[in-house]
């Protein structure tokens, strides 16, 4: 019986090889199968309606657009000045690749589901997503974000 070659603990051997992540990032990108924009937020300032007499904003420029998978978590009960609310938290997944190309992501961006996939939900479409938290780690090929919907976000912070 051959003996192994790597994998197992052997001296001089790596337990994880330097080239793991091309092998499994492929496989894990077939799952990603939504597209999302992701942009800072609030935006810019255009001009003055005198008719309306407000000011419009135009969004920042997008600095992710790619493929992405929406995963919703459970909701939590929480109490907004003494309100209750709900809060309903998503996992979004980006390539690691892909998402760091432009700007890094942080907590308060906006993910917009664009295109929620063929299996996705289609009242996904067009949801503000606002980032909670991304997580970072050092044997990883895609970067995960804990979201919240935008709305929510703005009841639950005010």
């Amino acid at each position: 019986m051959p003996r192994p070659t790597r994998a197992h603990g052997r001296p001089g051997t790596a337990v994880i090889p330097a080239d793991w992540s091309q092998g499994l990032a492929p496989v894990v990108a077939k799952t990603r199968t939504g597209w999302c924009v992701v942009r800072r937020p609030g935006g810019t300032a255009k001009a003055f309606d005198h008719t309306t007499l407000t000011t419009t904003r135009a969004p920042f420029p997008p600095h992710h657009i790619g493929s992405c998978s929406v995963d919703v978590r459970r909701a939590a009960d929480t109490e907004a000045g003494e309100q209750p609310a709900t809060t309903q938290t998503y996992l979004v997944t980006l390539d690691q690749m892909d998402a760091t190309t432009v700007a890094p992501i942080v907590v308060d961006d906006i993910v917009t589901v664009t295109d929620p996939g063929t299996n996705g939900s289609p009242s996904l479409a067009g949801v503000d997503l606002v980032v909670t938290s991304v997580e970072r780690g050092t044997l990883t090929w895609e970067l995960v974000l804990t979201c919240v919907e935008h709305a929510t976000a703005a009841r639950v912070a005010s």
